[in-house]
């Protein structure tokens, strides 16, 4: 197995991609942090730090909401493709956030304002139903960030302070407090490898080992939950009396999702007294099987991975698990995730279509997740699942005409969603901005012995310090996917350039300055029998010998691929259903193209002819024209443009019948 790392000296020109990066620096990360402040999420910072009067605003998660902008921004800023005026402004909101974080921060280290404005007091006391782990993890991987971006250490000191005091809290070996939400290990690996100090580095082993026997919380959770509720209510008291107004402290799920209230509540509150709703599981290993909040689960396996090594048991299990989730809890977008109102995986093979919460925050960090196993093992089909992710389920959340955002990504709606409002928290734009900030990196990689690898075909130019070369791709997409790649070499040393063969691809040219190449020599690094036949992906090795310029020009078809759901335990007739793919976008049938046809019956036969072609009309995608049984037009659409058009019917499932089985 290789270890991969990503080249970042890379500029993006892609048509498709480049539009989407450019309004996450412009756009979408600016209206995100001014929601913040409409929020009062900034104003928590100011009020815990500087004397001013107010009341706590947001859910307890809203110190790490602003952590991870401000983490975003940082990568954002970075990259080549980003505006000098996208810049100005990040960097204008960069130099805020930082001015509110020191200033909010206490002398002892501790910053999570939550707990700072409602019970100072009460510190460290609701591990299972607060945030103090996960903020305050947040806190210093923004921080460790930003040294690495800027080399200035002023936040790097400061998050040096909150972790010696979280090891004065918890680093004693006896102890075997755990929280149920937390980043606070990943972090202190992160940091430990920054400032390289081990102190920081076993400590976060250490709370890995503990989270292997820790117990599910039940009654306790329930009874935590309560006390921090009537705290809630006291001080929604006080701000009435004193203001005459309402400032909200928390929502209750049931009035942000009112169409999930019917959805199984007896099995929502067993998950919560069991702890499968929470980071763990009655006197089982954390690794045993997916369980609880999907969001938090993945930020936790990506813990055990960011672990010096890690050794090869914590990795084979590792990739067992991420098998298990995309085999048994993992949608055909590739998000994961059941239960709209806990967020947590549900059941194996539980997963609705109409009230599906495959959510944007638990789709990047299984992205991340996918990307970091990518690295550590050289396995393709781990980057041919963050390519479908990204394409279908991340592109998804954003809208292609305004700076809002939709996170209710359903793989079927009856018309009741739009892309109208913002979510109700800001953990969903955040994550999203995130995951466009983290794909660029996978375009380019090199190993220990100076190979570079192509695992993404966008447009793209970039420069390699070590060996000497430079790297051109241009891509021409229409019925097949052709790119030109150039690459000019300045050393004799010799180099071999890796093409990923993608999963969706069926049948391939590459020629090398203008002699076909044979198409057989593909190079697997590590397969796996039991992920889905889509993920499935090839390398190609061209070797570069001596100096000069080498053109080479790959063509991959792209094919039209039918996806036939599993039969689960709930619904026997899944066996009957069927998903059109074509290359790296899946499609659904909207009813804004289909008012002619029979929408909530719509059959078609799987082995139909799907005929494609380019709108320009519709953002200049290519769509798909089938017939149904009873001889009408069939339109689908990406459907990560769904619902652009005004609120309406979608589906991705179709009902795979004849004629004569009608």
């Amino acid at each position: 197995m290789k270890s991969l790392k990503s080249i970042t000296d890379i500029r993006i020109s892609d048509e498709y991609l480049l539009p989407y990066l450019t309004r996450n620096a412009d756009t979408l990360l600016v209206n995100e942090w001014q929601q913040m402040n409409d929020k009062g999420y900034l104003d928590n910072f100011k009020i815990a730090g500087m004397n001013t009067f107010g009341f706590y605003r947001g859910t307890p998660d809203a110190d790490a909401c602003v952590h991870d902008w401000a983490r975003t921004a940082l990568v954002v800023i970075g990259r080549k493709e980003t505006g000098e005026s996208a810049k100005t402004a990040l960097n204008h909101y960069l130099e805020e956030y930082i001015h509110l974080v020191t200033a909010a921060q206490e002398e002892s280290g501790y910053l999570y304002t939550y707990r700072q404005i409602c019970e100072p007091s009460g510190k460290w006391e609701n591990l299972y139903g607060e945030r103090e782990w996960l903020c305050m993890g947040a806190f210093i991987e923004t921080a460790v960030t930003h040294y690495r971006v800027t080399g200035k250490k002023e936040l790097l000191n400061g998050a040096e302070k909150c972790a010696d005091m979280f090891l004065s809290e918890f680093g004693q070996t006896e102890d075997s407090r755990t929280a149920a939400f937390s980043r606070m290990e990943r972090a202190l690996f992160l940091l430990g490898e920054t400032l390289k100090n081990e102190r920081f580095t076993c400590t976060a082993g250490r709370l890995l080992e503990r989270r292997t026997v820790q117990k599910a919380p039940g009654i306790r959770f329930l009874r935590e939950n309560a006390r921090m509720r009537k705290a809630e209510k006291e001080i929604k008291k006080k701000q009435l009396k004193l203001l005459n107004r309402e400032y909200p402290v928390l929502l209750p799920r049931a009035e942000i999702l009112p169409e999930d209230k019917k959805r199984n509540r007896f099995s929502t509150w067993k998950e919560v007294i069991t702890g499968e709703a929470f980071q763990m599981k009655p006197g089982k290993s954390v690794l045993d099987k997916p369980h609880g909040c999907a969001e938090n689960y993945m930020a936790l396996l990506r813990a055990y991975l960011s672990a010096p090594g890690p050794d090869s048991e914590t990795l084979s299990a590792l990739e067992k698990q991420w098998n298990e989730i995309i085999l048994h809890y993992a949608y055909i977008t590739g998000g994961i995730g059941a239960n709209a109102l806990t967020g947590s995986f549900g059941k194996a093979d539980e997963l609705p279509t109409d009230t599906s919460f495959a959510s944007p925050e638990a789709a990047y960090e299984m992205l991340a997740f996918s990307a970091d196993l990518y690295r550590k093992t050289g396995r393709l089909f781990y980057l041919d699942f963050c390519e479908w992710i990204f394409f279908n389920l991340i592109l998804a959340s954003v809208n292609t005409d305004k700076d809002r955002f939709f996170s209710r990504n359903l793989h079927e709606s009856h018309g009741g969603f739009g892309r109208k409002e913002n979510p109700f928290h800001m953990a969903a734009p955040v994550a999203v901005s995130a995951a466009l900030a983290l794909f660029p990196e996978l375009m380019l990689f090199t190993d220990d012995e100076n190979d570079i690898y192509i695992d993404q075909y966008s447009a793209m130019e970039a420069v390699c310090e070590n060996p000497k070369l430079s790297v051109s791709v241009k891509t021409f997409e229409n019925d097949s996917f052709r790119s030109e790649i150039t690459v000019t070499k300045q050393s004799d040393e010799d180099v071999t350039l890796f093409l990923r063969i993608p999963g969706w691809a069926m049948g391939y040219r590459i020629a090398l300055n203008g002699k076909e190449l044979d198409s057989m020599p593909n190079i697997r690094f590590g397969d796996s029998d039991t992920v889905p036949h889509y993920f499935n992906g090839n390398r190609f090795p061209v070797p570069l010998t001596g100096k000069g310029t080498f053109t080479i020009v790959t063509d991959f078809p792209k094919i039209v691929r039918n996806h036939y759901r599993p039969r689960t335990k709930k619904n026997k007739s899944d066996d009957e259903l069927f998903a059109v793919s074509r290359g790296k976008f899946l499609y659904c049938a909207e009813e804004a193209d289909n008012r002619h046809c029979r929408f909530e019956e719509l059959n078609l036969n799987a082995m139909t002819d799907f005929q494609t072609e380019k709108s320009y009309d519709f953002f200049s995608s290519l769509i798909i024209d089938a017939k149904d049984i009873d001889g009408n037009r069939v339109r689908l659409i990406p459907f990560h443009l769904w619902n652009n058009r005004g609120d309406g019917k979608m589906k991705i499932w179709l009902k795979n019948k004849t004629k004569e089985e009608k």
